[in-house]
């Protein structure tokens, strides 16, 4: 087993504490309960924590209820990595349960509806207390956790319990089937982000967009892909004189964004800070009569091309916000930017995307994602769960 070491820093000194062993632990996650696929996928991104770390996942498989009358389950089998003990590795499970709505009945335990249920079934050793039996005692009598486990274990070639869980399986009593479900598990966040399509956050100037990006790219390892609007050489002009300078300037983003965003058609874990839609918003803004109906020919061309992201991020504050920041980040081709040109930007942005499924809308006006790392902590999680809702969806 690995040995690690936790630097700690404690009053400007460091300290090296040597932490426990990392042990491997097999654990069985079930739902029969509404949302029975998001309640699993959820639990396991959960269960990574500093000390617990996922490191594989089995199919998910379909099965009636057993010992009472109620609808059929999802389960599946993980193992983790844990420097935890396994009295605190019950802990975490018994409370990752109960956030999803799961209540136990004194009397019923083991045979009831649950939205989310998770087992310890094998561990580096044997325990029997009060709250915990490893082995898990019943597990040789069910299918549904033998062939999940049998599974997860050849593919990690961990070959000492799976002689002993292939000869429970062979013979086990439980004669129910399984059907295995098409949705593959990831074990992490990060593997969840790097296995989705472009991820493109949006909003107004001003909102932060390209901020998050460069900092989701460092924490998940995302290939990052930022638009270099300084490259138009009409924007300058556009913004002393719009007028004249609307179409050149919408159909040089419209070409860039094109030739840029064909590049990404077919790619996993790639965040971007704009879409080709962005190019259909400004030209409404812009643009009117034979230049918008000349420039939304060549648009309709260009969408056909370019891929639908896996996800749209809107970023969004006030304009009195957005102002603040323009200012504070004090670049010279925005100092001309109007107060009522940025209200109309972010009331297109809401326009573009109204439906609730096609988009995460994340309030950042009292939200620093840069400086506060409990802030960047909660817009990761709220984009892992939309993420997880279109997995589910798709």
């Amino acid at each position: 087993m690995l040995r690690i070491l936790k630097i700690l820093k404690v009053q400007g000194f460091s300290y090296i504490q040597p932490s426990m062993k990392l042990q491997r632990y097999y654990l069985g996650l079930g739902s029969n309960q509404e949302h029975r696929l998001w309640h699993i996928q959820t639990a396991i991104l959960q269960l990574n924590t500093e000390d617990v770390h996922v490191i594989g996942c089995s199919k998910v498989y379909e099965n009636a209820a057993q010992g009472f009358q109620g609808a059929p389950f999802y389960n599946c089998c993980i193992a983790v990595d844990t420097s935890r003990d396994s009295s605190e590795l019950l802990s975490l499970a018994l409370e990752l349960e109960q956030q999803h709505g799961r209540k136990r009945i004194q009397g019923k335990e083991g045979y009831q509806d649950r939205p989310l249920d998770i087992d310890l079934l094998l561990g580096p050793e044997t325990v029997q207390t009060a709250s915990l039996t490893l082995p898990h005692p019943r597990m040789s009598q069910r299918r549904f956790v033998l062939e999940p486990l049998e599974e997860l274990m050849r593919s990690l070639n961990d070959s000492i319990p799976l002689e002993t869980v292939s000869k429970w399986l062979s013979d086990c009593p439980d004669n129910s089937s399984l059907t295995p479900i098409a949705y593959g598990l990831v074990c992490t966040e990060q593997a969840l982000w790097n296995t989705a399509k472009t991820i493109v956050i949006e909003g107004c100037i001003g909102v932060g967009k390209t901020s998050l990006c460069k900092l989701l790219s460092e924490r998940y390892g995302l290939t990052e892909h930022l638009e270099a609007f300084e490259s138009n050489p009409y924007l300058n002009q556009f913004y002393q004189d719009p007028s004249a300078y609307a179409l050149p300037t919408e159909l040089h983003f419209l070409a860039d964004r094109h030739q840029a965003l064909l590049h990404l058609k077919g790619q996993q874990g790639v965040i971007a800070d704009y879409h080709i839609s962005k190019s259909k918003l400004f030209a409404s803004l812009n643009l009117s009569g034979e230049d918008l109906i000349l420039f939304n020919r060549f648009f309709e061309w260009s969408e056909q091309l370019t891929e639908t992201p896996e996800l749209y991020v809107l970023l969004d504050a006030p304009t009195s916000v957005l102002q603040e920041r323009i200012k504070k980040r004090s670049r010279e081709i925005e100092k001309g930017i109007e107060a009522t040109y940025l209200e109309r930007i972010r009331e297109a942005y809401h326009r573009l995307h109204q439906k609730e499924d096609e988009r995460l809308v994340i309030d950042t006006t009292e939200i620093d994602f840069v400086a506060d790392p409990q802030a960047l902590n909660t817009v990761c999680q709220k984009i892992t769960e939309a993420l997880v809702e279109k997995r589910l969806r798709a």
